[in-house]
């Protein structure tokens, strides 16, 4: 079964469950606290962050990570930051981190459904009908 963090309907987590957090900047509060309490039940930690050495990426028994920017560029100026060397990508914030994501975590769904035998009609019937 699968829940989120804050749902109403979402068990405790305990032992041998696992906790998937994901940050870009491996720092967002809300991440790190459910990160913690998961090691302190004894759950695991899969993370993707951009930032291995972040809170966040220290606590994960499993890191996955994807470049990004997750923090406003110190130059405006896409032009002047490539001149300055300052190479970050022109997606603000944390936009490149977050479509990557997405895209990874879909090939994820694809491997699974692959491996455990099922369909997009398996995954149809378990979906919300509430729209």
């Amino acid at each position: 079964n699968v829940y989120v963090v804050g749902e109403t309907i979402a068990p405790a987590l305990e032992k041998n469950d696992l906790l998937r957090a994901i940050s870009g900047s491996g720092t967002t509060r809300l991440v790190v606290t459910a990160a913690q309490i998961a090691k302190e039940v004894g759950a695991s930690i899969v993370a993707i962050t951009s930032h291995a050495e972040s809170p966040l990426g220290r606590l994960a028994d499993y890191l996955m990570i994807i470049p990004g920017r997750s923090k406003v560029a110190k130059e405006e100026d896409y032009n002047a930051r490539q001149m300055l060397g300052e190479h970050e990508p022109l997606a603000p914030l944390g936009t490149l981190f977050e479509v990557t994501t997405m895209i990874f975590l879909d090939g994820v769904i694809t491997e699974l459904m692959y491996r455990l035998g099922r369909t997009e009609k398996d995954m149809l019937s378990r979906h919300a009908v509430i729209e």
